[in-house]
């Protein structure tokens, strides 16, 4: 069995606008060993990372490492993997301690691990950053360059319910025959509590294999090679007070994980009934709903500001025209004021 660690966050309050990008890194040994493995780093809507991926030619059944960086799986500030200065110390900026302290794999008995896990750096500049993977004594075995990720395939959940403001968007990287995926969804119960150990598919995100989202019979069940599912424990932890939620894992299904293109990837409530849904695709030209918001909204907004202006413009050189259209007759008179002087008394129609 090879090692898991799961994530979930309880998604801000606040309005997102981040978008989701993802990366890969090739992991290469270093030195005298025979790590190798590929890495993957999503970077997420709330602005936290989602960070895993598969690694094998580690020491078998290591857990909770207690040596500074021992089997640590970390991005590096630096650019290149040929050295300790290329590869930089750990990726962070204004935290007051190190996020990584945490980030470790589980070996199992064949030095194989699978990892998926999320964390906040202060930063989402990840793009040709080293990741290292760490010995169980803190020393660099392993490590790969961050990638943009192409092949990457995005989902655009929507309500399967019609409920108002349920909804969500994933992605997907594939890894051979594991799927590494991070996303978020709204709208779903407000304070969820979940544990599909109990639950059936309670607060489950899995990757169906289906061909649509129109009914459950064309959803279909998860999608997996494997004697036992996969996804039976695999979800969300929690909601926030709005019915937000974060989530991300790197699932092993044991068959080819690019079968995953075209599938429905559902998130489930917190009692197991199915509440939104959205077809994976491969990213192309077409933008997510929070990058279409955030180009139109201020086209929109361009736009009536300025035919207001131009109306306004308009409104005064018509005035100006049609007073400078029209003739003023200007007529003088004199009268005589109390101590017989004559007064002069100028006097004009616009005609």
């Amino acid at each position: 069995m090879i090692g898991h660690i799961a994530f979930t966050l309880i998604a801000s309050a606040n309005i997102i606008t981040a978008e989701m990008n993802a990366f890969q890194a090739i992991i290469k040994p270093i030195g005298q060993n025979n790590v190798s493995g590929t890495a993957v780093v999503m970077t997420m809507t709330d602005g936290s990372l989602f960070y895993g991926g598969t690694f094998s030619g580690l020491k078998p059944n290591l857990s909770n490492c207690m040596a500074e960086n021992g089997c640590g799986v970390h991005i590096h500030a630096g650019t290149g993997c040929e050295d300790t200065t290329s590869q930089g110390a750990h990726l962070y900026e204004n935290l007051d301690t190190d996020p990584w302290q945490t980030a470790q794999y589980v070996s199992d008995a064949g030095g194989k691990a699978l990892v998926g896990n999320s964390i906040r750096i202060g930063t989402m500049d990840v793009a040709g950053r080293a990741f290292v993977v760490h010995d169980e004594d803190g020393s660099r075995i392993g490590c790969g360059i961050l990638e943009v990720d192409a092949s990457r395939m995005t989902a655009y959940m929507h309500s399967l319910n019609n409920t108002p403001g349920q909804g969500g968007e994933v992605m997907t990287v594939s890894l051979d025959e594991t799927i590494c995926f991070a996303g978020s969804a709204s709208g779903l119960s407000h304070h969820s509590m979940c544990n599909p150990s109990e639950t059936q598919n309670g607060c489950g995100a899995h990757v169906h294999s289906g061909t649509s989202c129109e009914n459950t019979d064309t959803q279909g069940g998860h999608l997996y090679g494997t004697p036992e599912d996969p996804w039976a424990l695999v979800g969300y932890s929690t909601t926030s007070g709005r019915g937000n939620t974060i989530f991300g894992d790197c699932v092993y299904i044991g068959s080819s994980a690019s079968e995953a293109l075209s599938k429905p990837f559902i998130v489930h409530e917190q009692d197991g009934s199915r509440a939104i849904c959205g077809l994976l695709k491969r990213n192309s030209n077409e933008y997510s709903p929070n990058t279409i918001a955030w180009i139109v909204i201020p086209l929109v907004l361009g736009f009536i500001l300025f035919v207001i202006i131009f109306q306004w413009k308009r409104s005064k050189k018509l005035c100006l025209v049609e007073l400078t259209s029209q003739e003023m007759h200007f007529k003088t008179n004199y009268t005589d004021d109390p101590q017989g002087h004559k007064k002069k008394e100028t006097d004009f129609e616009v005609v």
